[in-house]
């Protein structure tokens, strides 16, 4: 269908050695905003404010990058996230990765469509957060995560064991890395398992960018 032709799709095979295929299906930066008869009048003047916001960023990155773009991309983030999940059911996914900056603010009316649809969406679904999911009107990040609750498991750390490996989610939304984390990564590693690691914020070290905060 129309939506089809808009879906861009790239394929990445990692040889760990393992005895099975496994097939992962992973989106990242979808910056939905979502409303339904329960929305607030806040939650309402963001969804606008977010529509109107990644309308204009879609044809400027399109300029920036020399892509194709017309006016079938004005079309809201959900739509296409929706036809991207659907196709990762056709695709045959063992399991969908949300790997930050799925909504593109905290709010209730997001919370509670994400929760809806990881709760209803037949395969599992792995959510790590990214910086979109900051917000100082929640104030502490314990704060912040208590309405994640039903979309992710565990807030900072979480481990997917697939028995060959494991995915481990690491929350660096704030490019920070908590002490904690650094243990609990550890305590990963010393299992001798082989690991994906699941981040939004991409790691740049020393000469290569700016170094990341450690947080202790």
């Amino acid at each position: 269908d129309s939506m089809n032709e808009l879906i861009q799709l790239s394929k990445t095979v990692i040889d760990l050695g393992l005895k099975k295929e496994y097939k992962f299906f992973q989106i990242s930066d979808a910056h939905m905003a979502c409303i339904d008869e329960n929305s607030s009048e806040a939650d309402l003047l963001e969804y606008k404010r977010s529509h109107e916001q990644w309308d204009s960023l879609k044809i400027h990155y399109a300029e920036r990058f020399g892509e194709f773009y017309d006016d079938r991309f004005q079309v809201e983030p959900n739509v296409l996230f929706e036809a991207l999940t659907k196709h990762a059911l056709d695709f045959g996914a063992d399991a969908l990765i949300l790997s930050g900056d799925i909504m593109d603010r905290v709010s209730e009316s997001n919370i509670r469509y994400m929760r809806k649809f990881i709760e209803n969406y037949p395969i599992p679904v792995i959510y790590c957060p990214g910086n979109h999911a900051r917000t100082d009107e929640f104030g502490a990040k314990r704060k912040m995560y208590e309405r994640f609750e039903g979309i992710m498991r565990n807030p900072e750390f979480d481990v997917f064991d697939y028995d060959e490996f494991e995915i481990v989610v690491v929350d660096n939304g704030t490019k920070e890395i908590t002490r904690n984390q650094l243990d609990l990564m550890q305590a990963e590693i010393d299992k001798n398992k082989k690991i994906l690691l699941l981040i939004h914020a991409p790691l740049k070290l020393g000469e290569f960018g700016e170094k990341l905060k450690l947080c202790r």
